[in-house]
Order: C-alpha cells, then sequence, then structure tokens
C-alpha cells in the first residue's frame, strides 16, 4: 500500500516549526575532506515513501523503523528493508520518537506538552506524569535497560526521567551554561552497555549566542565529562539536533546547520564525519543505530527521507566525495557550492519566516503570561 505524502503547506509550517530548534536555515551542505586511506560509510537506501518532512527515527528489537512527522502529526512505521507497514494519526507535533525493550512506542508531542505511550499495535496507553502539560517543550526521548524513560524538556532546561509505568522518578540539569546544567537542550542518546546518558545542548558562548556542546551522565543525572566544540568545519559543532550511541560506545551526532553527522569515540574525541556528496543531508535531525546490524538510520528533514548508511566498522572514517568548509554570507550557515543543490523548499520558505516566528512568540507570550497569573490581551 502506498500512502500519500502530507501536504505542501503542512509541510511548510513543519519546516518552520523546526527553524525554532535550528536556529538558522541551512541552505547547502558542507563536508570535510577525509584521509584517502579512510575506511568511508556507504550510503545504502533511503526511506522516503509517504514521507514529507521526518524529524526523527527509532528502532525496535526487530529493527523495524518508526518515523515521525510533525507536520503530518503522526507517525509511519516501516519494516526493516524500509517498506511501509502502518501509520499513527492525530498526534501533537511529534518531535522526538523512542521504542522500549517491551515494544512500547514513546512520542514527544510537543504541541500538547506530552509524552505518549504507545503498544506495539500502536493502541494509546498512557501518558507520562500528568499527561498534558507535563514539559513545556518535549523534544527527545530515551528508554534506558531499566525501562526508565528520559524526556529533555528543551524549554525547561532540563532532562525528566519517568518508571516505566509512567510516574516521576527525578530530574536533573537545570538552566545555565555550567557542567550539568543546559541551554536549550536539543537531543538524548544511552549507551546500553555503560548507562550513560548523553545530552545535546546550545551552551551559550562568549558572544552570547547559542553554541554546541555534548554532556555526558550517569544512569543517576551526575555530570560526568562533556565534549564538542562550536564551530563550522571537520569535527565541531554548531547546530547539534540528534545524538545516538552504537554498540562500540561510539557517539553520533547531526548537525542541522552544517547537514554532517559527526562521530565521536565514548571519551569524545572526534574520529570521522559521515555523509554522501552524491546525497547530502538537508537538516539532519534525529537518528538511530541498529544493534544488531550497526546500520545507521537519520531523518533527513529537507530531502523527505530517512537516510540509511552502513559502515564505519575501522579506526578510519569519512563518506563518499570532499568538500572543505568555508563561510559565506552574513556568518549564518551559508557555504560556497552550487546553488542548485539548496532545497527548493528551504528557498521558497524564506520569506515566510519572520511572520511565523513572530507569531510563535506572540503565542508563547501569552502562554507564559497566563502561567504567571496574568491574562493575556487580546
Amino acid at each position: 500500500m502506498r500512502i500519500p505524502p502530507v501536504g505542501y503547506f503542512s509541510r511548510a509550517i513543519n519546516t518552520l516549526f523546526l527553524l525554532l530548534l535550528a536556529g538558522s536555515v541551512s541552505l547547502l551542505g558542507p563536508h570535510p575532506a577525509q584521509s584517502a586511506d579512510a575506511i568511508p560509510w556507504t550510503r545504502e537506501s533511503s526511506i522516503a515513501e509517504g514521507l514529507g518532512a521526518p524529524t526523527a527515527v527509532a528502532l525496535d528489537a526487530d529493527d523495524n523503523i518508526y518515523v515521525s512527522e510533525s507536520s503530518g502529526n503522526r507517525l509511519l512505521v516501516y519494516n526493516s528493508s524500509g517498506q511501509y507497514l502502518k501509520k499513527l494519526g492525530g498526534l501533537s507535533k511529534p518531535v522526538g520518537i523512542a521504542v522500549g525493550g517491551d515494544g512500547r512506542i514513546y512520542v514527544c508531542n510537543a504541541g500538547s506538552g506530552n509524552v505518549s505511550v504507545y503498544s506495539s499495535t500502536l493502541a494509546l496507553v498512557r501518558k507520562l506524569g500528568a499527561g498534558n502539560g507535563e514539559f513545556r517543550f518535549p523534544v527527545a526521548v530515551a528508554v534506558g535497560n531499566s525501562g526508565n524513560i528520559h524526556v529533555v524538556d528543551a524549554k525547561g532546561n532540563t532532562v525528566k526521567v519517568y518508571r516505566p509505568d509512567g510516574t516521576f522518578l527525578f530530574s536533573f540539569g537545570a538552566h545555565g551554561n555550567d557542567d550539568g546544567n543546559f541551554n536549550f537542550p536539543t537531543s538524548i542518546a544511552i549507551d546500553a552497555a555503560t548507562g550513560e546518558i548523553v545530552v545535546s545542548d546550545m551552551q551559550i558562548t562568549q558572544t552570547g549566542i547559542r553554541g554546541a556542546r555534548i554532556q555526558v551522565f550517569a544512569a543517576n543525572g551526575a555530570f560526568k565529562r562533556k565534549f564538542g566544540s562550536f564551530g563550522q568545519g571537520e569535527g565541531l559543532l554548531m547546530k547539534p539536533l540528534g545524538t545516538a550511541v552504537d554498540a562500540g560506545g561510539r557517539i553520533y551526532v547531526s548537525d542541522a546547520c552544517q547537514n554532517i553527522v559527526h562521530v565521536f569515540d565514548g571519551g569524545g574525541t572526534y574520529q570521522r564525519s559521515v555523509y554522501d556528496l552524491d546525497h547530502p543531508f538537508r537538516t539532519p535531525l534525529g537518528m538511530a543505530v541498529s544493534r544488531r546490524t550497526g546500520k545507521l538510520y537519520v531523518a533527513s528533514l529537507n530531502t523527505s527521507t530517512v537516510e540509511v548508511y552502513q559502515g564505519g566498522t575501522g579506526d578510519g572514517g569519512g563518506g563518499k566525495g570532499s568538500l572543505t568548509f568555508s563561510r559565506t554570507g552574513g556568518g549564518g550557515c551559508s557555504v560556497s557550492g552550487d546553488p542548485s543543490a539548496a532545497s527548493s523548499s528551504w528557498m521558497s520558505l524564506l520569506p515566510l519566516i519572520g511572520v511565523f516566528l513572530y507569531l510563535f512568540a506572540r503565542k508563547n507570550a501569552s502562554a507564559d503570561r497566563r502561567n504567571d497569573g496574568h491574562t493575556a490581551k487580546p
């Protein structure tokens, strides 16, 4: 069965909604040059059927693939070969997703401030905590070996942890630049072997802009270490919006500004980058790595695909082709290259960005005033 793609208008709204996470528009994809003897990651395939603007991807124990789409307020399910199986609609701006060891599916509904739990048959089981409004802006979720559920609340600048039955257990982190705190955390992953929790956020730089860092915590939420330097280039981070950990403890970070996936070892040392110059990522967001096959799945928002890569088992690294990082224009993430490679959907949406962000800011400001006990003016 072939399902229809979402409409252009709803895709546009979704893309602009995700700019709140990305913080800037990336039109072209820079990629670092790699050494000649590097062992490349190989792009195996892509999943495109029915996809309009995928935001996150997760795998179950059988490597069935779950993809969230904020634009269509839905979750799509594919088998391990990428064939469409079924979908779940009626969600509320789903951004992050995860699948537990028991097959239950966890969906971050940013629009209603909840994380909903579904059975493997897509039946609603419960919502975490108090349900709607439990989170200010839930953007990512991960399930540990114990079954505890870890949720990133980006606007709350915290990670909340829940028991398998959905009741609140504890939280860690607060707003701040210090170790263990967050400035708009964006993603989370758990190392199944060590239980360590990996969280990306946008640490404020000395110049006062949102930067980038990766922090690693113990299972109890205690800060352990950090890595990642803000900047443009090989091994540097601009807008880290997705993280994943493979069976070997390697940490993957998607950079939505540079259109690339960086790979670090468990200690935070840069190892390689994943890309394919012939099929570049366009705003890579959520990721998942199969513990069975080692395949890497990347939600590429603006190509309307989930990109599938195999390889990267050696000490080398890299991808197909090479480009040099460079910066043009007003200091954003645009780069030199062929303008025809830019996504037409980004180009056509640029005039709408200011209007959308203004309306979203007004909505949030009104909500904040109501939460503070004030009545918003109509």
